[in-house]
């Protein structure tokens, strides 16, 4: 039988197991009691119901959304406790506004309810769910080195979400980051974010065009020096020389000098046959 100690042990575990899983029930009900509020505040700004049904049966729709969302889709998903984490609830809050623009159109009638919208929504984003704002300091730096044609746009996108007239920033505007709303900021950090990846996409393009205008005229340069070289040795003109005669090669010249005497161990007689050494000794008187 376990000792009074284990069984101590084990209940505490149990316990400790049970109020674990209270505590995350209680977190995902705040959770998703946050959510629903948001919805409730955004869908009433929504008094046509714009964005409340799937929007896949308009026309062309498919070929500009790669993923549709609408108020309904959201809600389900929220009965059905699908989210696990508030990013994924605010991706789907972000689509919504983010598909009316890529089908209507920056200015369409839709698209202004759709801004307001996502103002509404960011907010309530950092208020509810605590998510982290886009600093200032953030969105400044990102304009350091723009061009005055994406300058142009950011200030667009400032009038745009701020709810200011074109009128009121023309001349010298002074864009103040400190008291703009959150989707303002967010909207400006994208933009800059993106035209800083296209600037240095250019760069690169730009420095490869460089390189490889430098290696054309060096291969240029290496293909001329070739000709010329072989220019050159085509300019050479090599003569085949005649075939020496016998008199010219220094061996078979006469030289004035006299020939030696031949020395031979063999002595002719004037008269007689041919005798060598050894026969005249026998020969010679005793």
């Amino acid at each position: 039988m376990p000792s009074s100690d284990q069984v101590l042990v084990d209940a505490l575990r149990s316990r400790l197991k049970r109020r674990r899983s209270d505590i995350f029930r209680y977190l995902d009900a705040l959770f998703y009691e946050d959510c629903r509020r948001i919805m409730e505040c955004v869908t009433e700004l929504d008094s046509n119901d714009l964005f409340l049904r799937n929007p896949s049966s308009l026309p062309d729709y498919a070929q500009h959304v790669p993923r549709p969302m609408y108020w309904e889709l959201i809600n389900r998903k929220l009965q059905r406790y699908e989210y696990r984490a508030a990013a994924d609830f605010m991706a789907d809050m972000r689509a919504v506004v983010n598909n009316c623009y890529l089908y209507n159109g920056i200015q369409a009638p839709a698209s202004k309810v759709a801004r307001s919208i996502e103002v509404l929504m960011e907010d309530r984003f950092v208020t509810e769910l605590r998510a982290t704002p886009v600093p200032p300091a953030e969105v400044k730096k990102a304009c350091i080195g723009m061009s005055s044609a994406d300058s142009r746009e950011i200030l667009r996108i400032y009038t745009f979400y701020e709810g200011l007239e074109v009128s009121t920033t023309s001349g010298n505007t002074n864009i103040q980051l400190r008291s703009a709303k959150n989707a303002t900021l967010r909207r400006m950090l994208e933009y800059a974010r993106s035209s800083a990846e296209h600037r240095e996409k250019k760069a690169r393009l730009r420095h490869a065009e460089k390189v490889s205008r430098v290696s054309d005229r060096r291969r240029q340069a290496m293909a001329g020096a070739q000709a010329a070289v072989m220019q050159q040795d085509a300019a050479v003109q090599f003569h085949q020389d005649a075939e020496p005669r016998l008199e010219q090669v220094p061996q078979n010249t006469q030289t004035a000098m006299p020939m030696m005497e031949e020395v031979s161990p063999i002595r002719i007689e004037e008269e007689g046959e041919w005798l060598d050494e050894g026969d005249l000794e026998e020969s010679s008187p005793m």
